[in-house]
Formats: structure tokens, sequence, C-alpha cells
């Protein structure tokens, strides 16, 4: 006589913890609350020790915290950021760069003009600090303009920023978006007022190539295009 036996098989499943977009997100954000503090601190101790040295200042204000939050989006974010240029294709995003980028160099120089002709310097602030840096360490201006910051500013301000707000507005989403990211990246550019003349421009330029394409890799091209035509004007 066979007994049957009632075989229980156990199943173990093992969860692996996924990183949502929310969670990575807020870990941008509070890395560069951090370093921006950090490095605020460490460069009003280094100004009293050096007196205002211009290359610890710029050191200490520019070259560390966009350093280190262009290594930490990258670090976060590469996957996104080589996801959507494939969705776009290299031709294409080659092409769509080149465009955005001369419609941004544009857009610089025409409201530029218009800034300096209402009462404006002929240069804004952060630019003058941008020539002075590059003539001193050329190197070090190249690296920051061309690569950490396009990274670090359209990294927070288009594919954080502006991609939650179009979520969390139920009405009219797509351009509040666009106009809030747009001003407050015209307002870390701004020096004075009369600098929002040239920033927001460009700001809400930027903003709607990202809401019309969703390709965050063609927005860090379209700004590394602009600063590089800059760059290269200045040093002309």
């Amino acid at each position: 006589m066979c007994k049957s036996k009632n075989v229980q098989k156990t199943y173990f499943i093992v969860s692996e913890k996924v990183e949502t977009p929310m969670s990575k997100n807020k870990k941008m954000l509070l890395c560069v609350s951090v370093v921006f503090l950090v490095s605020t601190i460490i460069g009003v101790f280094l100004n009293m020790l050096t007196g205002a040295n211009e290359i610890y200042t710029f050191a200490w204000k520019r070259l560390f915290p966009s350093s280190a939050m262009a290594a930490y989006a990258l670090f976060l974010y590469s996957r996104d950021f080589i996801d959507s240029a494939h969705q776009m294709g290299t031709r294409k995003l080659i092409t769509a760069a080149a465009i955005g980028g001369s419609l941004m160099v544009g857009l610089n120089l025409l409201f530029g003009l218009l800034r300096a002709r209402i009462g404006g310097d002929l240069l804004t602030q952060n630019q003058e600090s941008l020539n002075a840096t590059a003539a001193t360490l050329p190197v070090v201006a190249f690296f920051v303009s061309l690569f950490c910051a396009p990274i670090v500013e359209e990294t927070v301000f288009r594919f954080i920023l502006q991609g939650w707000l179009r979520e969390r507005i139920k009405q009219g989403g797509a351009p509040i978006s666009v106009i809030i990211a747009g001003t407050l990246f015209a307002l870390l550019h701004t020096g004075t007022p009369v600098d929002l003349i040239q920033y927001l421009p460009v700001g809400l330029l930027l903003g709607a190539i990202y809401e019309k394409t969703h390709c965050i890799s063609l927005l860090i091209c379209i700004h590394s295009f602009n600063n590089l035509i800059a760059f290269a004007l200045q040093n002309m």
C-alpha cells in the first residue's frame, strides 16, 4: 500500500529594491543643498584667510560644487541620459543640439544687447566672473562651463523641477512648469534685476525644448554648445 505524501514546496521570493525616480530626485536635491552649504561655508573662511583671492573664491564657489554635483548627477541619472539619447537617435540629437544651441546663442546676443541698451553693463556679473576666471584659469573655466554647469543645471531645472511641476499641476501644467523652472534658472544667473532681460528668455527656450522633446541629453548638449560659443568668443 502506497501512502501519498503531500510535498509542500516553499518558494523564497527575493525582493530587489528598485530606486524610483522620485527617490533619485530627492537624493540629487539633497546633494545640491549639502554641497552648496558646505562650499559656501568653506568659501567664507577661505575669503577671510586669503583676502578674497579670486582663484580660491572661484574654486569653492564654482569648481568644487559644480564638479561634485555633476559627478553625483551622472552617478544617479547616467541611464536616463543614455536612454534619452538613444530614443532620439545620434543624428537627430546632433542636428537638434546644433539648432537649439544656435537659438540659445542668438537669444543671448539679442537680449544681451537689449539689456545693455536699457541700462545694464555690456556683460552680466555672471559673465564677467567667468571671463575673469578664464583669464586666470582657462582650463578650469572651460571644464566648468562646458561639462559641469550644463549637466547640473539641466538636471535640476529641467529634468527634476520642470518634470515634477508638470506632473503635480493638473491644468496647464506644461506651460506653468516651463515658466517657473525657466524663471528660477534665470534668477540663478542674475546679478542685478536687469540681467533677467537676458536670462529669462533663455530659460524659457530651454524649458520649451525640453517640453517638446523630453530628452535631457539634448538639453545638456544645447547648453554646452552655447557655453562653448561664449567661451570661444571671449578668447578670440
